[in-house]
């Protein structure tokens, strides 16, 4: 599987890129309270299932609604705690072109739809972190209605979903969203 946190290369379709990382995502194991009977193995088990001629036996995943929408939802909220106090313009166009690219690109139509329909009638607030917390929170509450889930206290939202821990030390930040920008970019093949 492609390393998850590697962004997309020069000439890679970025829907095509995010569908393929929700879907990692999906795969990965996930400890939400929730008991699944008809959860298949997760991709830590299958990589560990070898046969005695050293040959892997792969097991067939299936991807559920339920386990892409986990997935997607652990994504959006660790991309909002993670998002800046004081964005870049860049970074709020990226925000709200990442929320779009979910109402297009999402591979569950119907709840592309349904996101589409909450984004048009509350456009997602990219103007700070806690904004775009406070709105992914809202925008997930709606959902969890749709499905007869109980409501989320967006109060809480900063205990429940942090941001990512890479354990940065003095100097490093390999999770800041801060000059990432300028590090892709000095990446690049000129």
């Amino acid at each position: 599987m492609a390393n998850a946190a590697s962004a997309p290369s020069a000439g890679v379709n970025p829907s095509s890129w995010l569908m393929k990382f929700t879907r990692g995502l999906a795969k990965a194991p996930v400890d939400d309270g929730e008991k699944s009977s008809s959860r298949q193995p997760s991709l830590n088990q299958q990589e560990a299932d070898v046969s005695s001629d050293a040959s892997p036996t792969l097991t067939t995943y299936t991807t559920t609604r339920e386990d892409l929408g986990r997935a997607t939802w652990t994504f959006l909220h660790t991309f909002a705690a993670q998002y800046p106090d004081e964005p870049t313009r860049r970074q709020e166009k990226d925000a709200r072109e990442l929320i779009g690219l979910m109402t297009r690109a999402y591979p569950c139509a119907e709840c592309a739809a349904h996101f589409e329909e909450i984004v048009r009638a509350n456009p997602p607030d990219c103007s700070s972190g806690l904004a775009l917390q406070q709105w992914m929170c809202a925008a997930h509450n709606e959902v969890n209605a749709s499905l007869g889930k109980p409501r989320f206290n967006c109060d809480e939202v900063g205990k429940r979903w942090s941001a990512l821990d890479c354990g940065d030390g003095p100097g490093d930040s390999g999770c800041s969203l801060e000059g990432r920008r300028k590090k892709v970019m000095s990446m690049r093949p000129r």
